[in-house]
């Protein structure tokens, strides 16, 4: 919780972008704190790494973020917040599958280090989230269109390089708020277009029928003009039918359609 609430008000707090390698630096520091049995080392480090992952500057690597999860376990298990602690694990397990906690990080007998290893390759949920209309979203230091459910993630937006944000979130947390891509709005005016095309094309064949049914030249049948006359009531319906759901659709989109901001979330 600490954690969560230190990142917001580094947002605030950032004279200037952070390099991903001073985040190392210090995640290193904190891991040599916990193997020298150093607590206050390893919580004053840990306290530096949480106020300046919102301040980075570019993407850290995969690695770099296994071991920020990895870390923010090992503190959140010793400050009682298990759940959160396995959610963490998981991510630092998919990141970094290779890594194995040595004895003088983690004692084989200790219940983290048996979580970890018996966590399987398994990635959990995901899903596609509101797409920044500039730049794109990162996810542990890699640019993906897709979110982790079911973990701990390091989300930044990220746009021609620069980095507009950073934050920590976990399972169940919204995005920050961005200016985003009209999801909704874009497939409603997909569908009506697709609609009206369809409305002109049977009103198209409408009119087809126009002809020959007026056409006094020709010595047509009743049952023709019957036939006729039924295949343009119901391509005139149908013409109809489909131009209104358009024209309904066109206005949903620029009135009840979402106007492109993501769910309300912490500020970047």
């Amino acid at each position: 919780m600490l954690a969560w609430v230190w990142s917001g008000v580094a947002v605030a707090g950032c004279l200037g972008r952070t390099a991903s390698s001073t985040l190392a630096d210090r995640l290193q520091d904190a891991e040599k704190a916990y193997a020298d049995l150093d607590s206050e080392g390893f919580q004053r480090a840990m306290d530096d790494a949480t106020l300046l992952l919102p301040c980075l500057g570019d993407l850290p690597s995969a690695n770099d973020a296994a071991r920020y999860h990895r870390l923010d376990a090992m503190m959140l298990y010793g400050a009682g917040n298990e759940d959160a602690a396995i959610e963490s694990l998981v991510a630092a397990r998919m990141l970094d599958p290779a890594f194995a906690f040595t004895d003088a990080l983690l004692p084989a007998d200790h219940e983290l280090r048996r979580t970890y290893e018996s966590l399987g390759d398994d990635p959990g949920d995901d899903r596609r989230p509101p797409q920044p209309r500039r730049g794109a979203l990162a996810f542990d230091g890699v640019l993906s269109p897709r979110q982790p459910l079911d973990r701990a993630t390091i989300v930044q937006w990220v746009d021609d390089g620069e980095v507009l944000g950073t934050r920590l979130l976990r399972p169940g947390d919204d995005l920050p708020a961005f200016d985003a891509r009209p999801r909704d709005r874009n497939r409603l005016l997909v569908a009506s277009g697709a609609l009206l095309a369809t409305s002109a094309a049977f009103y198209g064949l409408a009119w087809s029928t126009h002809g020959p049914f007026w056409d006094t030249s020709q010595d047509l049948r009743r049952a023709d003009l019957a036939r006729l006359q039924s295949e343009s009531i119901t391509f005139t319906a149908v013409s109809a039918g489909t131009g209104a759901l358009g024209i309904g659709g066109l206005v949903l989109a620029f009135t009840w359609a979402d106007d492109g901001k993501a769910p309300p979330g912490a500020r970047w």
